[in-house]
């Protein structure tokens, strides 16, 4: 190939050119359709855009490929060492203007996902790995970073300070307490550091009252009366928990002149009174609540249609790591989860922005930013704590108020009259809370305990009160009688919903809160029988049961593909012989012939269902939504 020298003395005036002559001219270059050699892609570096040549020729600290873009002419210059053969460095016209349509963020991910930028004045880093995200700048003033995993940990520093988002919350990575000013937001350790211990005996010897910093709000701690209070001094708007050897009794008055009250008695959880008008989507209705909507309407089955029909969502999800989106009117949200754990952000149209991690949330709002709800249980030395989590040891350091150590010494206390006590006890891997009388023939107690097993009372044969059990996860409420017989209990288990221990409908009055066995029963006698109404939906390529439940009060039927276009569903004792009635349709065909479906009564326990090809009766896979299914157990 001829260099350009070569070329140019084909080329000069009276010079009469030959076909062959035009031909190596062109051989010389690359056209724009055409894409550049591999061998030569590593050397060119897409640096940016500069003004017109004259910026571009004030550019210094350049290295060999560095390509820049002319804004005023739209032409394109390499920087190359030898220019023209001249031996010296400079700009050289890079083929005219170089087509750039075809790089994407994939193409950037494909190739490193990397970039640097760096002058006389500053320096920046930038990495998009399908590990996470990273971006690091330097100036003489100083340095920052921030960074963003697939697991969800979120870290951001300037000049060696760091901050992380992790389980515990923002975490600082280490000790900054020297470096602290007022509007600092402190850790956990620096505040522990500022409280002192204390005793409950002393809590109690002061009169059990306690009030935050501006006197607007009271804390009371009754040992006489067995009450645990909080209010307003002004009496406008209170909460209180009270506790006697009949009932748990919770109270709360709002300041718009609503009083709301709840009980745990014999007769289960009960409402103080009618609230159905104040009910909302998320409230526990009672009994009175659901016989009343039974009555009066039917229940229509909702489908995903609906739902689909808003629009602006979409995810992912490849069987290791799992992606939502969701995009708004009302604002974005973003969800990630992988076996290391989720995370989560969004930002609202009225400007509110939040991060989550692992059921950890913070909000930026006016308030700044703000943790969802108190998470100083999870605190480390390194986390930021809030303003409640500040303000609570410093009100407990003040009149000697730590309740952790009040627990660490094991302490008792006794009122004046010596009739009862409150004890908080941690023997044996336990924590117990009592209030205690043994002047009325009998122990009368009532316990909130955090403990493996029950605890044990001076008085056996007669007991009478309620108690608050939380062990190996889960949270119970009881009232039990002077015989200790259990008259009612309900529990709250991890990843569930507060349930019943069993079947307390005999005891229900218009004011409990009731089971979804109590609601199923009355839908069953209100239409003769149970029902379960689905869409059949398979997996391609596994071929595995998704189907879509438009209304089912039967129970969890779990389906399980058992060979090539067979099923069995499993609901223990659900299928009763001579009272299940069943009935399936495929709306699907491969090539003009249809398929068909059986579904049927295996046993009790058990149904089967099985799709084949209508021709040869033999059967067949079928993927994607392709019929419906019908279950009615009378």
């Amino acid at each position: 190939m001829k260099s350009k020298e070569e070329l140019k003395k084909l080329f000069e005036n009276g010079d009469k050119p030959t076909q062959e002559n035009f031909w190596e001219w062109q051989d010389s270059y690359w056209h724009k359709d055409e894409k550049l050699p591999t061998d030569n892609a590593g050397l060119y570096k897409i640096k940016g855009s500069v003004a017109d040549k004259t910026a571009l020729d004030a550019l210094t600290g350049m290295s060999e490929g560095d390509v820049y873009n002319l804004l005023d002419t739209g032409a394109n210059y390499v920087y190359v060492l030898d220019l023209n053969n001249t031996g010296i460095a400079g700009w050289d016209d890079f083929f005219g203007t170089v087509d750039l349509s075809s790089i994407n963020l994939q193409t950037v991910l494909d190739n490193g996902g990397t970039a640097n930028f760096s002058n006389e004045f500053q320096t920046a880093f930038y990495s998009m790995t399908q590990g996470g995200f990273q971006a690091q700048t330097r100036n003489q003033s100083g340095n920052g970073s921030i960074g963003l995993q697939s697991t969800g940990q979120f870290t951001m520093t300037r000049n060696s300070i760091m901050v992380n988002m992790t389980d515990n919350g923002l975490t600082y990575q280490q000790d900054y307490s020297t470096d602290f000013v007022d509007r600092s937001l402190v850790d956990k350790a620096y505040v522990d550091s500022k409280v002192s211990p204390a005793t409950l005996q002393t809590v109690l010897n002061n009169g059990g009252l306690a009030s935050d910093s501006d006197s607007s709000s009271l804390f009371r701690f009754d040992l006489i009366n067995k009450v645990f209070a909080t209010s307003q001094i002004d009496g406008a708007k209170s909460s209180m928990l009270e506790l006697t050897p009949s009932q748990i009794f919770i109270n709360h008055d709002s300041d718009n002149g609503y009083s709301t009250s709840v009980e745990i008695r014999d007769n289960a959880l009960d409402y103080g009174a009618d609230y159905s008008d104040r009910f909302t989507d998320r409230s526990l209705v009672d009994k009175r609540y659901v016989d009343n909507a039974i009555f009066q309407a039917t229940f229509p089955p909702a489908t995903l249609q609906t739902i689909l029909e808003n629009g602006g969502t979409a995810s992912f999800n490849n069987g290791i790591q799992e992606a939502f989106y969701a995009m708004t009117q009302g604002g974005f949200q973003a969800q990630t989860r992988n076996q290391s754990g989720n995370g989560s952000f969004g930002l609202q149209n009225t400007g509110q922005f939040h991060i989550g991690r692992n059921g950890k949330m913070v909000n930026m709002t006016d308030n700044g930013l703000t943790y969802g709800q108190d998470y100083s249980a999870d605190f480390v030395d390194r986390s930021l704590v809030d303003k409640g989590y500040v303000d609570n040891a410093i009100f407990q350091s003040t009149p000697n108020l730590s309740l952790t150590d009040v627990i660490n010494n094991g302490d008792r206390a006794t009122n004046p009259e010596g009739n009862n006590s409150i004890q908080l006890s941690t023997e044996q891997g336990q924590v117990n809370f009592n209030f205690i009388r043994d002047d009325i023939g009998y122990t009368a107690f009532h316990q909130f305990g955090i403990h493996g097993v029950s605890g044990s009372f001076n008085s056996p044969n007669y007991m009478v009160g309620q108690q608050v059990d939380a062990s190996g996860g889960e949270v119970s409420f009881s009232v039990t009688d002077r015989q200790a017989d259990v008259k009612s209990a309900i529990t709250l288990k991890p990843n569930s919903a507060l349930a019943y221990q069993e079947d307390y409908s005999s005891k229900f009055t218009d004011r409990s809160l009731v089971d979804k066995g109590y609601v199923n029963n009355k839908i069953k006698a209100s239409k003769g029988y149970k029902n379960l109404t689905a869409l059949l939906q398979f997996t391609n390529g596994t071929f595995e049961p998704t189907f879509l439940e438009l209304e089912n009060n039967i129970g969890n039927i779990v389906w399980k593909r058992t060979g090539i276009g067979e099923y069995v569903g499993t609901l223990s004792g659900a299928f009763i012989n001579n009272r299940t009635w069943t009935m399936a349709q495929i709306n699907s065909q491969d090539g003009g012939v249809p398929f068909g479906c059986r579904v049927g009564r295996l046993t009790d326990d058990q149904l089967f269902l099985s799709i084949f090809r209508i021709a040869e009766g033999n059967p067949t896979n079928i993927a994607g939504t392709c019929g419906s299914l019908e279950i009615k157990i009378y």
